[in-house]
């Protein structure tokens, strides 16, 4: 009885899900490398000037009220501008002059589309409607969007708002790797992804349902083989046909991969069930004074981004500027705990140059005390903390490949109840930050859909053998599935003919 009922339920659920499997699993092999095309910001390709104004000449143009939010001096339309946001407004003027910058208007449009692509433009469509590249809900209250075509052997398409914001820029070679990878893998079909909640609806029931089905395939199988091995023995296979016999062999070896992938797929979309977590949703850390404001911190971009007082950054931009020479193309104002420093992007790196002194140029770099002080505001005062300097891997922070973390950092350990422990980055200042509930959560998502674990990252050859054993298992699995499936609703559809 329990038998045939879990065997209905693998053949209803096998037709539909067998289909998305496959998809899954044959996309996976090129997901490894690639994904899915997003337009990043290109470079300028010309660098600030020595003509940008003095500091105080700059904030003469700040209002009244309203403290500084954000400051950064930066290339737009060929000149070099600075912008400025407090708690009321957001203000752009040209750096040399203060002269305001005039909205956007179809004289600079040329100048974006030829910062992203100079090659000549060989048709311009105007889009009332999301496409397969730009397949989100989120597009559609900025239609029309531009979509520009240039005849180049890359074969460039650009889409751009009428704001002149850039939203998609791809090659040929990125849109045919994209129907390999994230398309099939995502289930990107623009009829579906444009709906976000239907998209959103569609693959976590999709990932659970898939967790049913697959379980349910193992549960008949263990059944069948346990039911005939006091006759053929306990090494059998209990079916004959071929796609019979290798659904069955494969369901043994590669089943339980397909559970587990279909499970992290599913903590992708879904987030940690709640009886999982360690800090319930009910519950605040007793150990933790500063959690809600970390994570605002992080929305808007982490301390690095709040200006203090203008007063303090006692290093001229001129003169950083003429430092950097013909490289530099933009300059951030920023802060680590009131302490100021510039975020200086060149051409291929960034730097943070201390602006507290104003004699000398040097790196801005996070000291034991400086991090200390900072991780003691995030604990109460009962917990203990202890600080390291690190320049080797551990169990919490690693990576694989280009994805590796940086080294060395600070490594800060709580004792607290969820076991925290946050890394920092002295050069860059980034931070990263691991507990019990992150530990878990990168294990169910990561390390069950990636292989995101430190053994097998920390040696990529093992890994990439890993891998591709289990997406082989997984696609030829998912294929025999898809197989018996059709058959069997081709047997019941010409049997309830006959009837």
């Amino acid at each position: 009885m329990f038998r045939k009922v879990f065997s209905l339920i693998h053949k209803i659920l096998g037709i539909p899900l067998s289909i998305i499997f496959v998809l899954w699993f044959l996309s996976g092999f090129a997901m490894i490398w690639y994904s899915f095309p997003r337009a990043k910001q290109p470079v300028p390709t010309d660098a600030l000037s020595a003509e940008i104004l003095p500091m105080d000449t700059l904030l003469s143009i700040m209002p009244d009220s309203g403290s500084i939010r954000s400051l950064s001096v930066y290339r737009k339309y060929g000149r070099d501008v600075m912008k400025l946001s407090t708690n009321d407004s957001t203000i752009e003027v040209y750096a040399n002059n203060l002269e305001p910058v005039p909205a956007f208007s179809e004289e600079f449009r040329e100048v974006v589309v030829n910062n992203w692509c100079d090659a000549r433009i060989a048709r311009i469509d105007t889009l009332e409607a999301v496409d397969q590249w730009i397949p989100f809900e989120r597009w559609n209250d900025k239609m029309p969007i531009f979509k520009y075509y240039f005849d180049d052997k890359e074969g460039h398409q650009l889409y751009m708002t009428t704001e002149g914001d850039v939203v998609q820029f791809t090659t040929a070679k990125d849109r045919r790797l994209a129907w390999l990878a994230g398309i099939p893998h995502w289930l990107y079909f623009t009829p579906l992804r444009k709906h976000q909640e239907l998209w959103t609806d569609v693959v976590v029931w999709s990932a659970l349902l898939g967790c049913v089905m697959c379980l349910s395939g193992i549960i008949v199988a263990i059944m069948v083989w346990w039911h005939q091995r006091k006759v053929y023995g306990l090494w059998h296979c209990p079916y004959r046909k071929p796609w019979w016999r290798w659904h069955f062999i494969l369901g043994m070896l590669f089943g339980w991969c397909a559970i587990t992938f279909s499970f992290s797929g599913y903590m992708s979309m879904g987030g940690m069930p709640s009886f999982l977590k360690k800090e319930k949703q009910e519950q605040k850390d007793p150990d933790s004074k500063n959690r809600d404001q970390r994570k605002r911190d992080r929305r808007r971009g982490g301390r690095g981004r709040m200006v203090v007082n203008p007063d303090r950054y006692l290093l001229p931009i001129a003169k950083v500027v003429a430092e950097g020479g013909d490289s530099i193309v933009s300059i951030q104002w920023a802060s680590w705990n009131d302490h100021p420093y510039y975020q200086v992007a060149y051409h291929n790196s960034r730097r943070n140059i201390d602006a507290s002194v104003a004699g000398n140029i040097q790196d801005f770099k996070l000291s034991a005390e400086m991090v200390e002080r900072d991780a003691r505001k995030q604990f109460h005062d009962s917990v203990g903390i202890t600080v390291s300097y690190i320049s080797e891997y551990d169990d919490d922070y690693y990576g694989r490949d280009k994805d590796r973390n940086p080294l060395p950092v600070y490594k800060v350990v709580a004792d607290d109840y969820m076991n925290t422990v946050i890394y920092y980055d002295p050069l860059t200042l980034s931070t990263h930050r691991v507990d019990d509930d992150g530990r878990s959560r990168r294990f169910l998502y990561k390390g069950l859909h990636a292989l995101h674990i430190k053994a097998l990252t920390d040696h990529p050859t093992v890994w990439y053998v890993v891998m591709f054993i289990l997406l082989t298992g997984g696609s030829m699995l998912s294929v025999t599935g898809l197989v018996l499936a059709l058959q069997w609703l081709w047997r019941t559809v010409r049997r309830l003919r006959r009837e």
